[in-house]
């Protein structure tokens, strides 16, 4: 190994051994630096978590929709589609005949 990676090795003196004790203030620092990485990470390690736990929720939703709209409910939720099928058509409707009253 080269000079340049002596104090990895412990051979020679490092910079730090050289520059003699830290100050109170940057050792203070160098703790909170670490401490609020160690709770960063600790957060995204949650945030991964619900990640997956919201995926796995989602992909079980869109399962169960499936079952529904397949066997147990399908002529329920077709009732509910033709529904809201008309109810967006008599919107549709009465927009076009509120234009044509407004414009002439």
């Amino acid at each position: 190994a080269g000079a340049e990676f002596e104090w990895r090795a412990g051979e020679g003196s490092s910079e730090e051994e050289d520059a003699g004790p830290l100050d109170d203030r940057v050792e203070g620092a160098i703790d909170a630096i670490n401490a609020a990485r160690d709770a960063m990470n600790a957060r995204q390690l949650d945030l991964e978590a619900a990640k997956r736990e919201l995926g796995a929720a989602e992909a079980q939703t869109a399962l169960e929709i499936t079952r529904l709209r397949e066997h147990e409910h399908r002529d329920n939720l077709a009732q509910v589609e033709k529904y809201e099928s008309l109810k967006q058509r008599a919107a549709e409707a009465r927009a076009a005949a509120e234009a044509r009253a407004a414009g002439g």
